[in-house]
């Protein structure tokens, strides 16, 4: 673990409430689903978002969008754009009842990923469309 992993945006101390709020989630659910006192190469942070029956995680890390492409995990669902950043859909391989949609897009320190989990059952509508606008209100935030 080199020293450029120390140096990840945190999602739970550098993401400022108002962004939060603005793309509709509640930052009094917030938790830190990662965050170890060692080095890592990602920050975790989740939210619930109100009123409605799914949660929205905001990672850092310091990988590629081209690690993640070629990730034995997970499963390519697509290419998309987030802003002017070109960004990678995907879910986890052990996900069989797709009821999660991650979206990846690049940034100096590696990249960032939104991700949407439904919490009920059967998703009520495309969770990668959920994903993908959680990820254009915040993409505009976060470093570059």
């Amino acid at each position: 673990a080199g020293p450029e992993k120390d140096n990840l945006l945190n999602p739970c101390t550098d993401v400022p409430d108002e962004w939060l709020v603005e793309t509709g989630l509640d930052p009094s659910t917030e938790r830190d689903i990662v965050n170890p006192t060692e080095v890592s190469s990602w920050r975790i942070c989740g939210w619930d978002v109100q009123g409605s029956a799914y949660r929205v995680d905001l990672m850092s890390s310091s990988k590629t969008l081209e690690e993640t492409r070629n990730s034995t995990t997970v499963t390519i669902l697509g290419d998309t754009t987030v802003g002017s950043r070109p960004a990678l859909l995907t879910r986890v391989k052990s996900d069989t009842d797709a009821e999660s949609c991650y979206v990846t897009f690049p940034a100096d320190q590696g990249s960032f990923t939104v991700s949407v989990g439904w919490l009920g059952r059967n998703p009520a509508q495309n969770i990668c469309d959920l994903a993908t606008g959680h990820a254009t209100d915040l993409e505009r935030h976060l470093p570059k």
